[in-house]
């Protein structure tokens, strides 16, 4: 009836009291500060105002029937009190020796698409784990500054304005906190990453910081500091962190003026001071440090990465040196080591006695959209396999190390490395994608920027061979691609089948005969094929993961002559998986890779950082290759966006004697077959 309509639905508050209206916004502000039990009490009293509301609304009203008229007419109606938003606490984890000195971390390239949507939000997902140094443990004063730098002219609200959004979205449940992380980032602009005016406002605002006072908010105070600040740097007085969200072409540039304006602690006494600082395990009181991440590519073969490799060491220490790649942050490459060396089940087949092949695969969906002219300079063995599939090819078959230790670590790696021949030109396949059927994309030559006549590669896969008794005859696959018909990344483990009792003799195909045995078939060989093989897949993305595919006896019933018959005893098998799914098995989030990389360089980790000689090493596997295809003497097959790559790719990845699983799906997959 009429009598018991109302308005539409609105999120206006205006029919709330004013009391209760006043003490829910209250409540708001502060839940991010309340204990548990604190914020149970709020959330009780804010259920009690919104019953007392409608409880008011119906007395107002007087519906005949006020159950029917609740659950036909409340969403509908203006009552609309707001629970408090739900805000996690942020409770420090930070080392007590971290938080007792300032720690600036400047941020190059600030305003870029790197740092918005990588490096602010691994910043801001370290702030939300409290795992950053917000204050002093001693006296209480502010610890932490965060300083970004690009040529964007920007005012401070500018850019927060511009990586709140991605800060938000990071971590949605510490959206009440982005206000207060914001309140340590500055921003700094410049003419260019060497420009002198600029470098004085960073000198500045880190001088100022490590003075234990907050920056100043205001632009006319901040620029009084300025310009009362002397042309020569003052003692380093707190630990600094640089971060090279930039190309490589501008890393010397900015590592220069870094290193001419911005450090004063550097040079041989002072390196040696920090590698034996670091020995000891512990700073002192006055003991700073000083470290510079750099992203790659890093370089583009063997010569170009030594240049810059010189280059940076004449300006920092090896030591100071934090070479990026993000693969290393990722969960579930991290956990490799564990899952090798403190499984005994594992560790013991590690090997080419049990294994069959390896393969590492990285599948894109989305092509290069836009930034066709940019890739086009790199190609995805640059931009992918010589640095990502290649790091986790040498954390899947690198000999154990004596320790945990980064450097134990990194020099098994690289013995790893060494071991492994350049590849030939006839063990690869290279393709471009071209538009789909359905013309949903362009073709990769069709991009912006992208030359008529490119020969760089959107998909390569590669058969590598490792010279140790360990590897000895086992192929060790590479692949990548964009426009692929998937998207993941994944490491296959394939071990030896069993022969017996669950084989059966295939004949072969009268193209594998000899005259004689084609003629005669009594003598006609046959193929023993065992069940389908064990395979131990690791998923990096998307869904951490990592099943082992095994054999296993149908369920049901059987007839009597399963075991006479060899045919019908192999069919009674079927493939399931031990499955070991992260986001099912453990309660927890899982960080985004830079998130932890930046901790770790923080902490002065370098484990999951690729040092000098890594790089090298990598550089001399793939180097003769891309000259090779840069010279246009390997041929570029072309592959429709959305399918599996080449039809060549498949036929050198059968030559390896792979065999997939038959009838076998993942259930936690997409629809794609493995």
């Amino acid at each position: 009836s009429t009598a018991i309509e109302t308005k539409p639905h609105t999120t206006s508050t205006s029919q709330i009291p004013q009391n209760i209206t006043t003490t829910i916004t209250d409540q708001n502000k502060t839940s991010a500060s309340m204990s548990g039990s604190e914020a149970d009490k709020q959330y009780d009293t804010s259920i009690d105002a919104i019953l007392d509301t409608i409880r008011n609304e119906i007395k107002k009203i007087r519906p005949a029937d006020p159950t029917q008229y609740i659950v036909e007419h409340l969403g509908k109606s203006k009552i609309n009190v707001p629970l408090p938003d739900s805000c996690k606490l942020i409770v420090s984890r930070t080392p007590d020796a971290l938080t007792l000195k300032p720690l600036t971390v400047v941020v190059f390239g600030a305003s870029g698409d790197l740092a918005k949507k990588k490096t602010f939000p691994a910043l801001f997902g370290l702030y939300c784990n409290g795992l950053l140094p917000l204050k002093n443990a001693e006296n209480g004063k502010v610890s932490l500054s965060i300083l970004g730098f690009a040529r964007t002219e920007y005012s401070q609200e500018e850019f927060h304005s511009h990586i709140r959004p991605l800060l938000e979205k990071a971590n949605p449940a510490y959206k009440c906190h982005v206000d207060k992380f914001l309140s340590h980032v500055r921003y700094v602009s410049g003419e260019s990453y060497h420009d002198a005016t600029g470098f004085r406002k960073l000198r500045a605002a880190l001088e100022h910081h490590e003075g234990w006072n907050k920056l100043p908010v205001d632009t006319a105070a901040f620029k009084g500091i300025v310009d009362s600040t002397k042309d020569e740097a003052s003692e380093q007085k707190g630990n600094r962190l640089f971060y090279l969200a930039l190309p490589p072409t501008a890393f010397i540039e900015t590592c220069t003026a870094v290193r001419e304006n911005l450090v004063n602690c550097y040079g041989p006494e002072a390196a040696d001071k920090q590698a034996a600082t670091a020995k000891a395990g512990s700073d002192g009181p006055n003991d700073f440090w000083t470290r510079v991440v750099v992203e790659k590519p890093f370089g583009h073969d063997t010569k170009s990465s030594t240049v810059l490799a010189d280059a940076l060491n004449r300006l920092f220490s090896e030591s100071q040196i934090f070479r990026i790649d993000h693969y290393l942050g990722k969960e579930m490459v991290q956990n490799v080591v564990a899952l090798r060396f403190a499984n005994h089940v594992f560790s013991s087949v590690w090997n080419g006695n049990h294994i069959h092949s390896v393969q590492i695969v990285f599948k894109e969906q989305i092509g290069t959209e836009g930034r066709g002219g940019y890739f086009d300079k790199f190609g995805i063995i640059r931009d992918v396999i010589q640095n990502h599939l290649c790091q986790i090819l040498a954390l899947i078959a690198m000999e154990k190390p004596k320790t945990l230790s980064a450097e134990d670590v990194r020099d098994e790696k690289v013995s790893l490395l060494r071991c492994i021949q350049p590849v030939a030109v006839r063990d690869c396949v290279i393709g471009q994608y071209t538009a789909p059927a359905d013309g949903s994309m362009k073709g990769y030559k069709e991009d912006e920027g992208v030359p008529a006549d490119s020969k760089t590669p959107t998909f390569a896969i590669m058969k590598l061979h490792i010279n140790n008794d360990r590897w000895n005859g086992v192929p060790f696959i590479l692949k990548a691609g964009k426009a692929m018909e998937d998207k993941c990344v994944t490491v296959r483990i394939q071990f030896k089948e069993e022969l017996r009792p669950f084989s059966i003799a295939i004949p072969l195909p009268s193209d594998e005969l000899s005259l004689d045995e084609a003629t005669d078939p009594c003598k006609q060989p046959a193929r023993i094929m065992g069940p389908n093989r064990n395979e131990l897949v690791i998923r990096a993305q998307p869904n951490e993961a990592m099943y082992l595919k095994i054999n296993t006896k149908n369920p049901g019933l059987a007839g009597d002559d399963r075991a006479a018959d060899q045919e019908t005893s192999r069919s009674d098998l079927t493939v399931t998986e031990l499955d070991l799914n992260y986001g099912k098995r453990f309660n927890v989030r899982i960080p985004e890779a830079y998130e932890s990389l930046v901790n770790e360089a923080i902490l002065g980790n370098g484990t999951n950082f690729v040092r000098r000689d890594e790089l090298e090493a990598s550089w001399r596997i793939f180097t003769p290759l891309l000259h090779a295809i840069d010279k246009g003497e390997v041929p570029v097959r072309e592959y429709r966006a959305g399918t599996r790559g080449p039809s060549e790719a498949e036929d050198l990845i059968q030559s390896t004697g792979y065999r997939r699983s038959r009838d076998y799906f993942y259930k936690q997959m997409s629809a794609s077959k493995i």
